[in-house]
C-alpha cells in the first residue's frame, strides 16, 4: 500500500514529537501511559525512585521526588534540532519562562558545545553532546525548582561531626607516694573506685570501656610544693600502660611533686 507523501511526513512528524510531551511534575502513572511500561535504574538523592524508558529511538529516564518526576533526562544518537529543545522547554514551563545561560563567564562550556537554560522557579535544563563516533548521543536534562532546591540541601547537609576524643583523669588519695600502697584510692575521673587489687581491676575495667585513642592522665597528688622526698606512686604505671596501649588508650603521667 503506498501512502500519500504528506501522511508520510506528518507521520516522521509525530514520531518526533511524541516523546518531546511534558514530563516534570506528572506521576510514573502518567509517565508510563506517555512512554509504556517502565524499567527501575539506579536511585540518586534526593530522588526517591527512578525509572527507565524508551520511546522512539530514545531512552528517557525520569528520577522521582516522592510521586512525581523532578529530574528527566532524554538521551539518543540524533541530535536535538533547536524547534525540538523549544518544544521540550515550552512543554515543560509549567506556566514559568526559560532563560538562556549565557557562556561569557563560562568557557569550558562555551568550549565544549554545552547549552544551559534556567527556569525562574530554580528549575534547569542543559544540553550536551556525549560520547564519540557511533557511541555518540545528544543528551537533555529538564530539573525543576523543587528538586534542584533539595539537591543544594542535600549538599549543603551538615557532615558528621568527628567523635572528640575527650581526656580522662587518674589520681588518688589517702596515699603520699611513701609506705603501704594498698591504702591508695583510685580516683578516675572523680569517682572513688577502690583501693588495692579491687581497685586496680575496676581501673582496667573502665580503660577498657573507653574510645580509642582516648588519653588518661595520671595526676599524682602528694602533697603541699617544695617537698623533696622520693616518691613513688600506689601501682605499677610501665604495666598499666602496656595495658592501655593494647587497648589503643593513650597514658601519660604528670611530673610529680
Amino acid at each position: 500500500m503506498i501512502f500519500p507523501r504528506c501522511f508520510v511526513v506528518l507521520s516522521v512528524l509525530w514520531l518526533a514529537a511524541a516523546p518531546l510531551r511534558a514530563q516534570l511534575g506528572v506521576t510514573l502513572t502518567v509517565a508510563e501511559k506517555n512512554y509504556g511500561v517502565s524499567t527501575a535504574t539506579t536511585v540518586n538523592k534526593p530522588a526517591t525512585i527512578a525509572r527507565a524508558f524508551r520511546s522512539a529511538g530514545m531512552a528517557i529516564e525520569a528520577e522521582f521526588v516522592g510521586d512525581h518526576v523532578g529530574r528527566i533526562t532524554y538521551r539518543r544518537p540524533a541530535k536535538f534540532s533547536d524547534e525540538e529543545m523549544q518544544q521540550l522547554l515550552d512543554a515543560n514551563a509549567d506556566l514559568r519562562t526559560w532563560q538562556a545561560d549565557a557562556d561569557l563567564f563560562n568557557p569550558v562550556r562555551a568550549s565544549t558545545g554545552v547549552r544551559a537554560w534556567k527556569r525562574s522557579d530554580r528549575g534547569s535544563a542543559t544540553l550536551s553532546r556525549q560520547g564519540e563516533g557511533d557511541t555518540a548521543q545528544d543528551v537533555f536534562v529538564l530539573t525543576d525548582g523543587a528538586f534542584t532546591t533539595a539537591n543544594l540541601k542535600l549538599k549543603a547537609a551538615p557532615k558528621p561531626v568527628p567523635v572528640v576524643v575527650t581526656d580522662h583523669t587518674l589520681t588518688w588519695l589517702g596515699y603520699d607516694g611513701t609506705g603501704d600502697t594498698s591504702v591508695a584510692r583510685l580516683i578516675f575521673d572523680r569517682e572513688d573506685i577502690g583501693v588495692g587489687a579491687k581497685g586496680l581491676a575496676t581501673l582496667k575495667e573502665r580503660i577498657a570501656a573507653l574510645t580509642a585513642k582516648s588519653v588518661v592522665k595520671v595526676v599524682p597528688y602528694y602533697g603541699g610544693p617544695g617537698d623533696n622526698t622520693k616518691r613513688k606512686p600506689p601501682l605499677d604505671l610501665a604495666e598499666l600502660r602496656a595495658f592501655a596501649e593494647g587497648k589503643k588508650i593513650v597514658l601519660t603521667v604528670a611530673q610529680g611533686r
